[in-house]
C-alpha cells in the first residue's frame, strides 16, 4: 500500500510560521509503520503561490516566493514535494476557476509524482484546495481519496461539496465535524482523532501533590487559545496555585503584560517552548491541564495530558468535546455563558479532591486512543 498525503499543515523550515508546525502527520506515519511496516508514504505540501511583486510586501510572501521556485524540500528526514497554488478569498465561482487553473498549471508535476510513486490511495488533510487536487487525481487516475476534515467553514463552496461527496471516505477529528458532514453533506464520516504515545501512559500522577494546585498549558501563543482569559480569571482567586505556560507565539507580550498587570509574577510563569519528547515527564508534575481554545480542530495534547492523569479544561462544542464528558474526565467552558470558566475554576478550588476522580476517568478514556488502536482504524479505511 502506498499513501500520497496532500497537506498544508506540515512543518516546513523555509516558512517562518510553518517551521514549528504540528508534526502530527509524520508522527502518524511513524506509528503506522510500527504496525504495518510495508506501507509507504509520500507528501505533497501546498501553499499560497507568490510572485516577485508579492515578495516585496512581507517576509511571509517572500518566503512563499522563494519556495515557489523549488520543487522539493525536506522535513523530519522526509522528501516533500512542494506545490504553490494561486488562492483567492473563498468566493464560489472564483474558487472553482482558480482550482482548475492551479491543477492545469501543476498537472505535469502531479503526473510525474503519480508515475514515480504509484499511490494506491490519496489522503487530503483539508476539504479545500488539497481535497480538490485529490479529487482531480481520482478523476484522472482512478486512485481513491480520503479526506480528513479541516478548514470546513459554515460557508463552503460548491467545490468543497463535490470534494467531500466524491471522496471514498471522510475522517472527522471531532464529533462536531462528524455531525456537520452527516447533516450538510449526507455522508457518514468516521471519528478518528490523533493517537497517544505509550510514553504518556508511564507518567501518571493522579493526585494533588500538595496544597498548591499546579496548573499547566502547552500551546502555541495564539489569540484563539484563550490563555489570556485563563490569566484574567485566575487573577480573581486568592487560592494557592501555580500556572505554568509552555510554548511560544505572537501573544507572548500580551500574556506577559497581563501577568504583570494583575501582579501574578509569583503565581503565573511563562516557561517557553518545550520539545515534544519532554512533555510526558513534564506533565507528571502537574494536577490540571487547561487550554480552552476556540476554535480547536482536536488538540492531541488534551489526550496526552489525560494519559498522564491530568483532567483537562477545554471548550464546549469543539475539539475534545464529544470525547470527554463535562465534569467527568475534565471540564468544558461555555464561552456563550458569562462566568463559565470562573465557575469551573471555583469548583476545583473549593474541592480540589475532585481532580483525583477526574484523573481516574481521564486515564481510562486516554487508553482508548493509544496509537496502535488509531492506526488500525486508519488502515481499514486505506484498504477498503
Amino acid at each position: 500500500m502506498k499513501v500520497l498525503v496532500i497537506s498544508s499543515i506540515l512543518p516546513i523550515k523555509e516558512i517562518s510560521h510553518k517551521k514549528d508546525e504540528n508534526d502530527i502527520l509524520f508522527v502518524t506515519e511513524d506509528e503506522f509503520k510500527k504496525e504495518y511496516p510495508n506501507v509507504e508514504f509520500k507528501y505533497i505540501f501546498t501553499f499560497p503561490k507568490a510572485n516577485k511583486l508579492l515578495s516585496y510586501m512581507s517576509i511571509k510572501w517572500k518566503e512563499y516566493y522563494e519556495l515557489s521556485k523549488r520543487k522539493q524540500t525536506t522535513s523530519h528526514g522526509r522528501l516533500i514535494h512542494v506545490i504553490g497554488l494561486y488562492l483567492l478569498p473563498k468566493k464560489d465561482i472564483a474558487t472553482k476557476i482558480f482550482n482548475y487553473f492551479n491543477y492545469f498549471l501543476q498537472r505535469r508535476r502531479i503526473r510525474a509524482i503519480i508515475s514515480e510513486f504509484k499511490p494506491t490511495v490519496v489522503h487530503a488533510h483539508t476539504v479545500n484546495s488539497e481535497a480538490f487536487l485529490a479529487r482531480k487525481i481520482f478523476e484522472e487516475y482512478k486512485i481513491p481519496y480520503i479526506i480528513t476534515v479541516r478548514g470546513l467553514s459554515s460557508k463552503y463552496s460548491s467545490e468543497v461539496f463535490k470534494n467531500i461527496k466524491s471522496s471514498e471516505s471522510v475522517i472527522s477529528l471531532n464529533s462536531s465535524s462528524q455531525k456537520i458532514i452527516k447533516n450538510r453533506f449526507d455522508k457518514e464520516s468516521l471519528l478518528i482523532p490523533h493517537g497517544v504515545s505509550d510514553l504518556f501512559f508511564s507518567n501518571r500522577n493522579g493526585k494533588i501533590k500538595n496544597k498548591t494546585l499546579r496548573i499547566i498549558t502547552i500551546c502555541k501563543f495564539l489569540k484563539r487559545k484563550n490563555i489570556d482569559k485563563v490569566i484574567i480569571e485566575l487573577a480573581k482567586f486568592n487560592n494557592e496555585y501555580i500556572f505554568d505556560i509552555y510554548g511560544k507565539g505572537p501573544e507572548y507580550n500580551t500574556l506577559l503584560e497581563l501577568i504583570t498587570k494583575h501582579r501574578l509574577q509569583n503565581k503565573i510563569f511563562i516557561k517557553g517552548y518545550v520539545n515534544h519528547y519532554e512533555i510526558p515527564n513534564l506533565l507528571s508534575n502537574y494536577d490540571l491541564f487547561v487550554m480552552p481554545s476556540l476554535p480547536e480542530t482536536f488538540g492531541r495534547v488534551y489526550l496526552e495530558a489525560m494519559a498522564c492523569g491530568l483532567p483537562v479544561i477545554a471548550t464546549k462544542n469543539v475539539g475534545i468535546d464529544g470525547f470527554i464528558e463535562n465534569e467527568k474526565e475534565g471540564y468544558l467552558v461555555d464561552w456563550d455563558r458569562e462566568g463559565s470558566l470562573y465557575s469551573i475554576l471555583n469548583k476545583i478550588f473549593e474541592n480540589p479532591k475532585i481532580l483525583k476522580t477526574n484523573s481516574e476517568y481521564a486515564i481510562q478514556l486516554a487508553e482508548k486512543f493509544k496509537w496502535n488502536k488509531i492506526v488500525k482504524k486508519i488502515n481499514n479505511i486505506y484498504r477498503n
